[in-house]
């Protein structure tokens, strides 16, 4: 009997269950369009304007999502003020300015033993700063900032001195990278024969000068109850100027030949593009807090001015005749290109409120930055050096102690 009922059943929903779909699928449609309508507005629909809502648009009703950081101050401005001192090292590839090798003959076969000197440009640190106002909006807590930073070095000389007193059985050379030869392309040199004796010296001085200015949209907001995020986007542009003069002396103590070489070389640079970066802070504990820093820019860039000038001269050391003297002048020459920048900070802070109505923010971090490329001297070297050397990037690396006061 039991098997009878069960079949008896079946029987029935197989021939019911299309009449139930036909009856009721118009109804799941229209609540599944619903559910689909609803949720295509609360995913894609925004705020008209702020302070009206779109109430088919609700806002998150958890406070912590991504909650805007509020400094609590009363009778708030929105307002503040920025500076900082910086101390940094500026570095630029490729700015070596004489190598020698000194040729002696051992008692290999007929072999030689080759030794090398080099100079090496000594880049010091130097001070900068930097200065800045911004403005937030009720609008969410956006904010408008506005920078300036300054960065003008100019390091001290660097010297090289040689002496190779005369010797049967070596000779020397000397080659000069930032002075040209008869044709005036490739690195002139100083060398000497066998049991002849070269005194050799070299300076250089680099001039550089950084100004430029960021204009940013951010926000500050909370990812957690400690980790604080501010990312931004924006216009960087700014100058970037460039000195490098080089002087050899080379005197030949067997022929009392006396060698003088000159060279004096510049570039002027200006640059505008967008910027973008995020902040960082982990609030610890009494006001302490870490932050790290990361922002990249690609910036249309125009070098002009791009000169390079040397002049070389010889004279009899005894007599003090003047023997010859080259004059190379390279023409003004300009280039347009895109060239990228980055820059990192990570440092450790304190803040906290002052009488309720003034925010202080105080900072202390070590910076990096990395500016691609600025080398476009118009260098000379022999043809033996790999021409992708030409170029070389610009660094700035040092400490940064910056305050800020918000009202």
């Amino acid at each position: 009997m039991r098997n009878i009922f069960y079949d008896t059943i079946g029987v029935w929903m197989k021939r019911l269950t299309p009449l139930f779909l036909l009856f009721f699928a118009p109804v799941f449609a229209d609540h599944s369009q619903e559910m689909y309508s609803s949720s295509k507005e609360n995913t894609h629909c925004t705020e008209q304007k702020c302070g009206a809502t779109n109430a088919l648009c609700p806002p998150p009703q958890t406070a912590a999502y991504n909650a805007p950081v509020l400094l609590g101050l009363d009778d708030s401005w929105d307002v503040s003020f920025n500076g900082s001192f910086v101390y940094y090292q500026a570095i630029e590839e490729n700015l070596n300015y004489i190598s020698s090798t000194t040729s002696t003959l051992n008692q290999l076969g007929s072999g030689e033993t080759h030794e090398s000197a080099f100079g090496d440009v000594d880049f010091d640190y130097k001070p900068g700063f930097t200065v800045g106002l911004a403005g937030t909006f009720g609008c969410d807590e956006w904010t408008v900032s506005l920078d300036y930073f300054r960065f003008h070095a100019q390091p001290s000389s660097n010297r090289f001195s040689q002496t190779v007193v005369a010797n049967p059985d070596s000779d020397y050379q000397a080659n000069l990278f930032w002075s040209a030869t008869d044709d005036g392309h490739d690195a002139d040199e100083f060398d000497t024969a066998l049991d002849q004796g070269m005194h050799v010296t070299a300076s250089s001085r680099w001039n550089l000068d950084i100004d430029m200015i960021d204009a940013s949209l951010g926000r500050t907001f909370f990812v957690g109850q400690r980790l604080l995020f501010h990312p931004f986007v924006g216009l960087r542009g700014g100058w970037i100027d460039q000195k490098y003069d080089v002087n050899y002396v080379g005197e030949n103590t067997t022929t009392s030949l006396l060698f003088t070489h000159a060279s004096t070389n510049s570039t002027d640079s200006s640059a505008i593009g967008f910027r973008g970066g995020l902040d960082t802070t982990w609030n610890c504990c009494w006001g302490l807090f870490l932050f790290g820093d990361m922002h990249g820019s690609i910036l249309y860039t125009r070098y002009k001015n791009i000169r390079s000038n040397q002049t070389m001269s010889e004279t009899e050391t005894g007599t003090g005749d003047l023997v010859r003297t080259d004059i190379y002048t390279s023409p003004s020459r300009s280039m347009n290109v895109l060239r990228p920048q980055a820059d990192m900070s990570m440092g450790l802070g304190w803040a906290d409120t002052l009488y309720d109505t003034v925010y202080l923010d105080l900072r202390a971090s070590w910076d990096m930055q990395v500016f691609w490329e600025q080398n476009v001297f118009q260098k000379f070297y022999d043809n033996s050096q790999d021409p992708t050397a030409f170029k070389g990037n610009l660094y700035l690396q040092g400490l940064s102690v910056s305050a800020q006061l918000s009202f």
